[in-house]
């Protein structure tokens, strides 16, 4: 039975709603995250053209869809730090439409499962929908082309099947390794329908659409494993690679004290093996699950004969979405055990997003830049190269503020204009070892996302 938008936004419960209030205050936040204002100041000064072509920002950072959205923006005059988030807030209301759209088509007369909607909005991944990145897109647009694969295989009506291409298209496009789930849909549709698909030129040419999108991922793909030398991946599907990393990921690695990931990492392992025993017992292969293994297959494929890195973290966690929604469909008459690893997830999501909303509430480089503007002066001495202060220099100061920022491997820079200067931002140690703290004096702790071990200092009169 087709039912329109409102039907499935009614039915989605108050959870997601819920969770749309710490992802609107991290949206109105002014304090960037690393990789968001890495992109703010490497767009600037490229065209569309060269954004496209990866001729100037050839990283994996450079997420094109996102990047063309930020040039825009700049092109624009904007400079509310809110407006380059708001793309990823827009596309968490999609996301609350294909979850919800996917739970009753997979079943008309579902009954929400509390445990396991609050999973589905509470895994770290949510965090995407408060961030200038192009992984909420690239998500939303996956689960779409899920959505209208499945309608598909039900209906074989070709504007699912062309609805289901250019979901894919812009989820690969989003970030390229979405590209890898998005090929293991097609193989899955077309070995599903393959009679009817190749009997029908107007479907062929609808799964040919395609093919530039994937040569275009493919080539500039190259150009990253060229050009960026620090990219995320590893030569391990298991230990230390992909599949070990999606715990991590889950269990917030590098953002709680090793203690509290090894507790959360510990706690999703234990809980999720008796519901991976519990879904293999009750035999039913969900179409998610097969997608999720024959993407495996395809990182495998492509390792090999390509040699690239298997995708870690992040950038796999197309392969967690197609396990919890299974997971959650697996859950529909309350299984204790599936409960309890639902209930993990949700408890680790909560505490996620207080650990950012606490973050968000402490001081930032962009207060450090104001205060040194106020005072007078245009010259201040950082101990790291951090390119949010870069991009609060360059949208609230017009790139006036004279920022000396120096790597660990740097400190005789650092140590040569530590007298030149009125503003210091720092480790408590560095200040010790090079006599800042007899010579200046503290302001306050300076924060970053989950890091805040630098004081800002101002020299005493």
């Amino acid at each position: 039975m087709q039912h329109n938008t409102g039907y499935y936004f009614k039915k989605s419960t108050i959870i997601p709603y819920l969770v749309l209030v710490p992802i609107i205050i991290l949206s109105f936040s002014d304090m960037w995250a690393y990789d968001e204002s890495w992109t703010y100041v490497n767009t600037i000064g490229n065209t569309p053209g060269e954004l496209i072509a990866y001729s100037k920002y050839k990283i994996a950072n450079h997420h094109v869809l996102n990047s063309l959205y930020f040039r825009w923006l700049q092109e624009l005059g904007i400079k509310s730090i809110f407006f380059y988030r708001l793309l990823s807030l827009l596309t968490y209301f999609l996301y609350i439409l294909f979850i919800t759209k996917l739970l009753y088509r997979e079943e008309e007369e579902y009954k929400p499962d509390y445990w396991g909607l609050a999973a589905l909005y509470l895994w770290p991944y949510t965090i995407y929908f408060g961030q200038g990145r192009g992984y909420a897109l690239a998500m939303v647009s996956l689960l779409m082309a899920l959505y209208y694969m499945k309608t598909y295989l039900k209906s074989a009506n070709q504007k699912h099947l062309l609805y289901f291409i250019l979901a894919g298209s812009i989820s690969s496009l989003s970030i390229f390794s979405f590209c890898f789930p998005f090929i293991a849909m097609m193989i899955i549709l077309g070995l599903y329908r393959f009679m009817e698909i190749v009997k029908s030129p107007v479907r062929i040419l609808i799964f040919a659409l395609y093919l530039p999108v994937l040569y275009y991922v493919f080539d500039k793909g190259k150009v990253i494993s060229e050009y960026d030398l620090n990219i995320i991946g590893a030569d391990s599907l298991f230990k230390g690679g992909t599949l070990s990393s999606l715990i991590s990921f889950m269990g917030l690695l590098d953002f709680v004290d090793h203690k509290y990931f090894m507790i959360f990492k510990i706690a999703l392992t234990a809980t999720l093996l008796p519901v991976l025993f519990i879904m293999i017992r009750r035999g039913k292969l969900y179409l998610e699950i097969l997608v999720a293994l024959v993407t495996i297959a395809l990182l495998v494929v492509s390792h090999v004969l390509f040699g690239s890195q298997y995708p870690l973290f992040r950038g796999t966690a197309y392969i967690l979405i197609m396990l919890y929604l299974s997971i959650v469909y697996t859950n529909r008459k309350g299984n204790i055990f599936v409960k309890a690893h639902l209930a993990v997830v949700s408890i680790v999501g909560v505490i996620y997003l207080g650990i950012l909303i606490s973050f968000m509430m402490q001081k930032n480089d962009n207060d450090v830049l104001n205060y040194v503007a106020e005072h007078g002066s245009n010259k201040i001495l950082v101990e790291d190269v951090h390119p949010a202060t870069n991009a609060y220099d360059i949208m609230y100061h017009d790139n006036k503020i004279d920022l000396v920022q120096c790597e660990d491997d740097a400190m005789d820079i650092f140590e040569r204009n530590i007298d030149s200067v009125n503003f210091i931002v720092c480790k408590a140690e560095t200040a010790a070892e090079y006599g800042i703290d007899k010579r200046f004096e503290p302001i306050y702790p300076v924060a970053r996302f989950f890091e805040c071990n630098k004081i800002f200092y101002m020299r005493k009169e």
